[in-house]
């Protein structure tokens, strides 16, 4: 399919037969695909997991102390 001289080269009607090309399992259908979430839901997911990273981090122990800033 890749060959140089396009003698060699097979036909786009001949590549399309090709195993490569087959698609198993087929599509799934529309009624089996997931629904998109409400926009509500989205929000409050992304919130959440800002919310998990932030606490990660705070968590997490530092190689350092902090110090008193004296003014």
């Amino acid at each position: 399919m890749l060959d140089y001289n396009p003698c060699k080269r097979c036909t786009s009607t001949q590549a399309l037969k090709m195993t490569y090309f087959y698609n198993k399992p087929g599509p799934s259908l529309g009624s089996a695909l997931p629904k998109p979430g409400a926009p509500s839901e989205v929000l409050k997911e992304q919130e959440h997991a800002k919310a998990s990273r932030k606490r990660k981090m705070l968590d997490e122990p530092s190689g350092h102390l902090s110090k008193k800033l004296v003014f």
